[in-house]
C-alpha cells in the first residue's frame, strides 16, 4: 500500500489535478502517511500552497510547488514559438501576480 511506499521514499511528487480548483481542500495523500524526511513536490501552481503542501509543511517536510516549472515551460515555449528572446523576468512577475490573485 501507499503507506509502505512512502515510508521508504525520499520524494513525493503529485502530478494530478487534486488540490486545484474546485477541489482545493482535497489531497491525494493522507496527511498521516507523510514523514518529516520526505521532500514533497506538488506540480500544481494554483493555489500556490495546496492542501498536500500545507499538510507536508505541518509534518516538517520540505516542499515545492509547480510555479517554477510552469514559468520555465512558458519561457522556453515562448522562445520556441516566436524565435525571440525569452522574457523570463516578465513571465516571473506575471506568474507572481497570478499566484497572488492580482
Amino acid at each position: 500500500p501507499m503507506g509502505d511506499l512512502l515510508r521508504q521514499a525520499d520524494v513525493l511528487v503529485n502530478a494530478t489535478g487534486i488540490g486545484m480548483p474546485p477541489h482545493v481542500e482535497s489531497s491525494p495523500v493522507n496527511k498521516a502517511l507523510l514523514h518529516k524526511d520526505l521532500f514533497v513536490v506538488d506540480i500544481t501552481y494554483n493555489p500556490p500552497r495546496t492542501r498536500l503542501l500545507r499538510d507536508a509543511e505541518e509534518k516538517g517536510c520540505q516542499v515545492m510547488n509547480g510555479i517554477g516549472m510552469v514559468i520555465n515551460q512558458g519561457i522556453r515555449g515562448f522562445a520556441l514559438m516566436t524565435g525571440k528572446p525569452e522574457p523570463a523576468e516578465i513571465m516571473q512577475r506575471v506568474m507572481a501576480d497570478i499566484a497572488a490573485g492580482r
